[in-house]
């Protein structure tokens, strides 16, 4: 794993590879202009043990007058859905996708307490590229209680805090996001696929 910190916020294929059956491992893809293809791709192929999460419909919540497309969850409905998944309060939990959406899960479970969660470095690729990476699984991780804290931490609320004040008006939904008419992603916010370490 990549070391920054008290626990790594990215984790290697060979690492990965060496704990299968050690973790848990969520499979995060998704297409704006596709909600259904990410659990097309997930029955497709997976890394093995991996469950799939839906941007539209596990990591998000309800659309509202305000708050976006993608408003936060209830985080007790977040917290039975990591439950369901097999993620309990201990297990390091490894998420990937084959483009950004990881980011959101990584932050979603450290959001509610769940610090052991690291992001795959290369995403979905690198581990295609390991030899005999592919996979379906037939078994998958079961239930398992998801603690959560009784209050989100104020060090913890301050990243929300950051992104209204930084872009108040596409968290408020009162101006468009910069890909709702298809307009290019500036070069400062370029970024390698299913990667947070570069």
């Amino acid at each position: 794993m990549v070391d920054a910190g008290p626990f790594p916020p990215v984790a290697t294929v060979e690492w990965l590879r060496s704990h299968l059956g050690a973790c848990a491992i969520v499979d995060c893809r998704f297409r704006l202009e596709d909600p259904a293809a990410g659990r097309r791709l997930y029955d497709e192929g997976h890394i093995p043990g991996a469950v799939s999460a839906d941007m539209d419909r596990d990591l998000s919540g309800p659309k509202g007058p305000h708050g976006g497309r993608h408003p936060l969850p209830d985080p007790a409905v977040l917290a039975a859905a990591f439950g369901r998944w097999g993620i309990g309060p201990d297990p390091t939990v490894i998420v990937y996708d084959d483009r950004m959406f990881a980011a959101r899960c990584w932050w979603l479970l450290r959001y509610l307490g769940h610090d052991r969660v690291a992001a795959l470095d290369g995403g979905l690729a690198a581990w295609l590229a390991l030899p005999g990476g592919w996979s379906l699984p037939k078994s998958r991780p079961g239930p398992a209680p998801f603690s959560r804290p009784a209050s989100v931490p104020a060090w913890r609320r301050t990243w929300m805090g950051c992104a209204v004040e930084r872009h108040p008006a596409r968290y408020w939904a009162t101006a468009a996001p910069p890909n709702a008419t298809g307009g290019a992603r500036s070069p400062s916010t370029a970024s390698r696929a299913g990667s947070l370490a570069r």
